[in-house]
């Protein structure tokens, strides 16, 4: 995977969390969960904004597979975006 690069500082970003579960929402308001995938968390060392990066090829689990999005929703090791 390619490293990313902050657009503010361009500085290389520090990856914090490897395989951590991203889920994805439908609005801004976060109120749907759209699919849970799995991830990298990345951090810019200089102004601290966070990114996902290196997601897998293929989704955890949709809005579809409720029962599984609920067990993602309780991890306490997913991030949200």
């Amino acid at each position: 995977m390619k490293i990313p690069v902050c657009i503010v500082c361009g500085l290389t970003m520090k990856c914090v969390k490897l395989a951590t579960i991203a889920i994805e929402y439908y609005d801004e308001k976060k109120t749907e969960p759209h699919k849970a995938w799995m991830a990298s968390a990345y951090e810019c060392p200089r102004c601290g904004i966070n990114i996902f990066g290196g997601f897998g090829e293929e989704p955890l689990a949709t809005y579809r597979d409720k029962e599984k999005m609920k067990l993602f929703l309780n991890n306490p090791h997913v991030g949200f975006y």
